[in-house]
């Protein structure tokens, strides 16, 4: 896994209106799924 792209989030977030913690919600499911761990609540 790599960091997460300063220019992808602007790009998520500013142009195409993804509120941030949709963004971080879906980041951490991604994360809890890879790693078999439980998402953080």
């Amino acid at each position: 896994m790599a960091y997460l792209d300063p220019a992808q989030i602007h790009h998520l977030t500013r142009q195409r209106g993804m509120p941030p913690a949709r963004l971080e919600a879906g980041w951490s499911d991604l994360v809890a799924r890879v790693t078999r761990t439980d998402p953080p609540e």
